[in-house]
């Protein structure tokens, strides 16, 4: 089936341009419409993208849109009245669920039903709020409505292997789209100072392997019910490319329980024997490490500290200690809510400011920054 569909992507705030650079890396080109990015592929090439990437949040295919208008029932009616509904095969049951990206004008519960009803009116199909063949996803951005067919029945940033927590509070997405600002690699030698439950590890050998991190709970794709011939069981052929090679990534933390779980959190997500763990405190990496043997310290951090000096001091020390054992041109990142007590610290050190972005999760701003050492 080489039909091209058309389909969007959805992620957190910030991250929309490292899903454009997971497309590019499959061959697919995309643009940003508003707050999604939206692309065209054959079907079997947008459920191997859903199964596979890191970064998104939903991989939706689009069977509607329409412009967002002042009467959301006038809008509504047509977004429903216009869309394709080929997908609705006999047998296939549905279910609506909303998702407002930066728009709030509505109640979402009334805009299910209203999508609902109109949808059964069209096609006949029944409705599973439980456990629906179909999920079908009402997308409502500040311009746009779109009707799609949700490819998986779960968030996509939710990572199964995360069972066992740390202090830290991000999402696998999050340590997705920050390991590829880092410019993570498989032939960089990588140290992480703050592993916290492991994240930003675990994401970073998942990119290398090829692995996909919901490998081992393939039951949340939703496209195998679609009775779409290549997609009844396609996870053999999608996985072949997996390749679980061992690569230099120290995982550190000051606290032994972080490390324990980040230890665990990798066994579930398959990739444990790629990685080395320890505990230790920042302030050992020069004892511990050669000089100049490091081509990227990068750290998710969630220090718990609370006063501006006490920010301050972590930072100077961190910089430190990473400007001796990075090499001339290695790159220190940090992903932290204190960009300017960073930035300070990092200037007292030889290093020089590379790029900065945001990433979110929900409304919490995180601050991604990276630093060239420049000894």
């Amino acid at each position: 089936m080489n039909t091209q569909m058309k389909a969007i992507i959805t992620a957190n705030r910030g991250a929309i341009d490292f899903c454009a650079q997971e497309l590019l890396a499959n061959g697919i080109s995309c643009e940003k419409e508003d707050c999604v990015l939206a692309f065209e592929a054959p079907i079997e090439k947008i459920a191997e993208f859903s199964y596979k990437a890191k970064t998104p949040k939903s991989v939706l295919l689009r069977i509607g849109n329409a412009p967002q208008g002042k009467d959301i029932e006038d809008a509504i009616k047509e977004l429903c009245s216009t869309s394709d509904y080929s997908m609705f095969k006999e047998g296939l049951k549905f279910c609506v669920r909303g998702e407002k990206i930066e728009w709030d004008a509505y109640p979402t519960q009334e805009i299910e039903r209203m999508c609902g009803d109109l949808i059964v009116g069209k096609t006949g199909a029944k409705v599973n709020l439980s456990d629906p063949d179909l999920l079908v996803r009402v997308v409502l951005t500040p311009t746009q409505m779109y009707l799609c067919v949700d490819t998986s029945k779960e968030d996509l940033s939710k990572r199964d292997y995360k069972i066992f927590a740390g202090s830290d509070p991000y999402k696998g997405t999050t340590g997705a789209a920050f390991a590829m600002f880092s410019g993570f690699d498989a032939k960089k030698s990588t140290v992480d100072v703050m592993c916290g439950a492991g994240i930003l590890s675990v994401e970073s050998a998942l990119i290398v392997s090829g692995r996909s991190a919901h490998y081992f709970n393939k039951e949340k794709f939703l496209f195998t019910r679609w009775q779409i011939p290549s997609l009844a069981d396609p996870f053999d052929k999608w996985d072949e490319d997996i390749v679980d090679r061992k690569i230099d990534f120290r995982v550190l933390d000051s606290n032994n329980r972080s490390v324990e779980a980040a230890k665990k959190n990798a066994k579930i997500a398959g990739v444990i024997r790629q990685l080395s763990f320890a505990r230790m405190d920042a302030e050992w990496l020069d004892i511990k490490f050669e000089e100049s043997s490091v081509d990227l310290c990068m750290s998710m951090v969630y220090v718990p500290l609370r006063t501006p000096q006490e920010h301050a001091k972590w930072f100077e020390e961190f910089f430190y200690q990473v400007e001796f054992i990075l090499k001339k041109g290695g790159a220190a990142c940090l992903l932290c809510k204190q960009p300017e007590a960073a930035k300070e610290a990092a200037s007292k050190r030889k290093f020089k400011l590379w790029k900065e972005t945001q990433l979110f999760q929900n409304k919490d701003c995180w601050h991604a920054l990276a630093w060239k050492c420049a000894k």
